[in-house]
């Protein structure tokens, strides 16, 4: 599941940042005498370009297995590595680029 919020407006400009978060579990988790965790997580920061056309995540809290992963990496393991993004094509108009589109 994922979700996001806004944060409150408390700065003098409306920013187009967010916070998320992101958890999910699998069917191993849940077999008995499982060693992983039932519930995965992640959550930071999202960026919002574009009218939320693109997202960029600054991920800044993790499950113990996600940092144990991070942590086995360690090339893997710095600050824009750890970006991730989003194309959310359903908010992309393609009438606005190309006006005589058909679209």
């Amino acid at each position: 599941m994922n979700f996001n919020t806004t944060l409150p407006d408390i700065f003098p400009v409306k920013l187009p940042i967010k916070i998320f978060f992101d958890f999910g579990t699998n069917a191993e988790a849940w077999k008995k005498n499982a060693t992983i965790s039932k519930f995965l997580y992640v959550g930071g920061l999202q960026l919002s370009l574009f009218k939320n056309l693109i997202n960029v995540y600054a991920p800044l809290v993790y499950s113990k297995e996600f940092k144990n992963t991070l942590k086995s990496t360690p090339e893997q393991n710095t600050f824009l590595k750890r970006l991730t993004f989003s194309i959310d094509i359903q908010n992309f108009k393609l009438k606005k680029l190309i006006p005589q589109s058909p679209f």
